[in-house]
């Protein structure tokens, strides 16, 4: 299931935002993109995460997780 990850720091790979997921199974298909809407550099990601089950639990768990001193927006894309 695709989830939408947002309000990451500039300076986050692709690898940690991989790191965030590892412990709810594989994923696939990351994409990483620049949120234009922000003034600040901030980055959007976009992720599928295999296990459906684990799901709820990562949105759970990561949504509002503070990471360089921002907080991050996680939610599944059907929620928008």
């Amino acid at each position: 299931m695709k989830i939408r990850i947002s309000n990451l720091i500039d300076t986050m790979s692709k690898e940690d935002i991989l790191d965030l997921f590892k412990k709810y199974g594989k994923t696939a298909n990351l994409r990483v993109i620049p949120d234009r809407y922000i003034a600040k550099n901030s980055l959007i990601a976009f992720v599928d995460l295999l296990d459906e089950k684990k799901v709820a639990i990562a949105v759970r768990e990561l949504n509002e997780l503070v990471i360089g001193g921002e907080q991050l927006k996680v939610k599944l894309m059907d929620e928008e």
